[in-house]
C-alpha cells in the first residue's frame, strides 16, 4: 500500500512538473511572437532618415531651403499609406524599375513628375521585400451635381 501512495506521489509530481514545463515553454512562445512583432512593426515603420532618404531619391514631394537645413514635406494619411506598406498593390501600378521604359520618360524626368504629384509613389511589401512602384495620381472625383 506504501508503495502505491508512493508512486501515485511521484506520478503526481511528475504531472505538475511538465505542467509547469508547459507553462514555461508556452511563456517563451508568446515572448517570441511579442518580439518578432515588435521587430517588424519597427522595421515597417516610416521614421525621418527614410523620409529624408525618399526625399533626395525623388520619391516624396517636399522642400528645403539649403543642404542638412529642416525638410518640409506633406504627410497626410493617404502618403502614410502609400509609404508604409499599407496600400494594396493595384493592377494600374508600375513597379518603379520598369517605369522609365514604360512610360517613355527618364530616371530624372520620373523624379520631376513624381515631385510635381504626377505620379505618386508606393512602397509595397511583397514576397519578403519592399517593392517600388508608380501610379498616376487620379483626378479628384466629381462631386454630386
Amino acid at each position: 500500500m506504501c508503495s502505491l501512495r508512493t508512486s501515485l506521489a511521484a506520478l503526481d509530481q511528475l504531472k505538475s512538473q511538465r505542467q509547469a514545463l508547459a507553462q514555461q515553454w508556452q511563456l517563451r512562445l508568446e515572448r517570441a511572437r511579442y518580439e518578432t512583432s515588435l521587430a517588424r512593426r519597427r522595421y515597417e515603420r516610416v521614421n525621418p532618415s527614410m523620409i529624408a532618404a525618399w526625399f533626395r531619391s525623388g520619391f516624396l514631394s517636399g522642400s528645403q531651403r539649403k543642404p542638412r537645413s529642416t525638410l518640409w514635406v506633406r504627410f497626410d494619411d493617404d502618403t502614410f499609406l502609400r509609404l508604409n506598406g499599407l496600400h494594396p498593390l493595384l493592377p494600374d501600378m508600375i513597379p518603379l524599375p520598369d517605369a522609365p521604359q514604360r512610360l517613355g520618360v527618364t530616371i530624372e524626368q520620373l523624379r520631376v513628375t513624381i515631385r510635381s504629384g504626377s505620379l505618386l509613389p508606393y512602397r509595397i511589401f511583397l514576397n519578403n521585400y519592399w517593392h517600388w512602384f508608380v501610379r498616376p495620381a487620379l483626378l479628384a472625383e466629381p462631386g454630386p451635381l
